[in-house]
């Protein structure tokens, strides 16, 4: 699947084929998704073409489709909504140590909450979580790795590994204050609690279905791999 923001953009795909082909998008891409070119033969390079979106509630999909002869292969579109995040840059922010590094606070993301979820290592999810006054934001690694230039727009960056390790290397732990572990971390599928470790995610991937994650727990910080469908802050580092 491809995974699109409201910018839109163009996306290359490359074909592999030994005989002629055609392409073409289903009618739900009608005024808005479009693929380059719609025929051909062996092994191409398409383009597909999604426009931006000024919707107020823009999640869309549409299915671009392969055909040689009897054999036909698809690719599943969706541009999904992505709000303007609110993050630390114009709240609170940190640095440890002798570190160069800055650190913000948790991202929000206003409207980032739906009513099903279901698990998932590969589709963008997030949600959000209200208890009392408090409302905390999660989001699997799949929408932190499709979403990074709108999480943490530049100078902002989602933090790699690397940012994590140096973090631990300049740190006191007890430095750390309280907001670092608000919120927790929690199961997307069903909010219904939050834990107390303060885990969140990194920008480095480990395996198709794991990903790095920073973390701050009773006094300690550090790094460890995860599933990608766990929910977890994010913090923009820079």
């Amino acid at each position: 699947a491809l995974y699109v923001t409201t910018a839109g953009g163009d996306y290359p795909v490359v074909l592999a084929s030994n005989a002629s082909w055609a392409a073409a998008v289903s009618a739900e891409g009608d005024g808005w998704c479009t693929v380059t070119p719609t025929s051909g033969t062996g092994r191409s390079a398409l383009t597909i073409t999604v426009a931006e979106s000024t919707l107020e509630a823009p999640d869309r999909s549409a299915t671009v489709t392969i055909t040689s002869g009897t054999l036909t292969q698809t690719v599943d579109v969706r541009q999904m909504f992505m709000p303007t995040p609110t993050y630390a840059a114009s709240t609170q922010t940190w640095t440890f140590g002798a570190s160069t590094l800055v650190w913000s606070d948790a991202i929000q993301i206003p409207g980032c909450n739906k009513d099903t979820y279901a698990n998932s290592d590969t589709e963008p999810q997030c949600r959000s979580y209200t208890s009392g006054t408090n409302t905390w934001y999660y989001y699997n690694w799949p929408y932190v790795n499709q979403h990074a230039a709108q999480l943490c727009p530049t100078p902002w960056r989602v933090p790699a590994t690397s940012d994590w390790e140096a973090l631990i290397v300049a740190a006191d732990p007890s430095t750390l204050t309280y907001e670092w572990e608000l919120g927790g971390y929690a199961n997307l599928s069903s909010v219904t609690s939050i834990y107390n470790v303060a885990y969140m995610w990194s920008s480095t991937e480990y395996s198709s279905t794991y990903a790095y994650r920073g973390y701050y727990y009773a006094g300690s910080l550090g790094v460890d791999h995860t599933p990608k469908f766990y929910g977890f802050q994010v913090r923009c580092v820079q």
